[in-house]
């Protein structure tokens, strides 16, 4: 069975409209929207058959393409919806890291750094394990053996690292939503 996106796809030889719909971010999102409207043009519950009907019946392709073109506004739409939405989260962080920043207390200002800084040191040490084991076996007659454990070295930095992303991830959400509750307390 193919996804939607791929079902869709395969009506742009026939519905070159269809392509309009498929290169943005929420390409499945449209596709859906646009096989629905082939099920409700072919009567057709099933999305493969429908493509097929739809395929074999000019009438039934043309309904489609002025179909696309009275939704067109309707999928413009949820396209605007999902770049604002974006927009909008995206100023949400940059707002929390600018009232961090400028916060008075050192462990609220100074976190991120910190962090970030132990992610750069965490990429350093597993670049450097990889290269130190292998230059080791290359040039300096090191045993083979240590490549065996690299994968395992490798997992427990990477380990590392994914503990630290989503107790980063919890702890700005938190600490957005306490700065959005006293900026609140403080307009009323």
């Amino acid at each position: 069975m193919m996804d939607a996106v791929s079902l869709v796809m395969s009506l742009a030889n026939v519905v070159p409209a269809v392509l309009q719909w498929l290169g943005h971010e929420n390409a499945a999102g449209n596709a859906a929207q646009i096989l629905s409207t082939v099920r409700d043009i072919t009567g057709e519950k099933h999305d493969e058959a429908a493509i097929k009907m739809l395929r074999n019946n000019p009438t039934m392709v043309q309904a489609l393409t002025a179909a696309l073109y009275r939704h067109q506004e309707a999928l413009m739409e949820m396209e605007t919806r999902a770049t604002i939405s974006r927009e909008n989260n995206a100023a949400a962080v940059n707002q929390t890291m600018q009232v961090e920043s400028s916060a008075l207390h050192w462990p609220t200002y100074s976190w991120r750094p910190f962090i970030g800084f132990c992610f750069g040191a965490t990429a350093i040490c597993s670049s450097l394990t990889v290269a130190m084991c292998y230059l080791g076996v290359m040039f300096f007659q090191a045993d083979s053996q240590i490549l065996s454990v690299l994968p395992g070295m490798i997992g427990a930095e990477a380990g590392i690292m994914a503990t630290m992303s989503p107790v980063l991830g919890i702890a700005s959400w938190f600490r957005g939503k306490m700065q959005i509750n006293q900026e609140m307390a403080g307009h009323r």
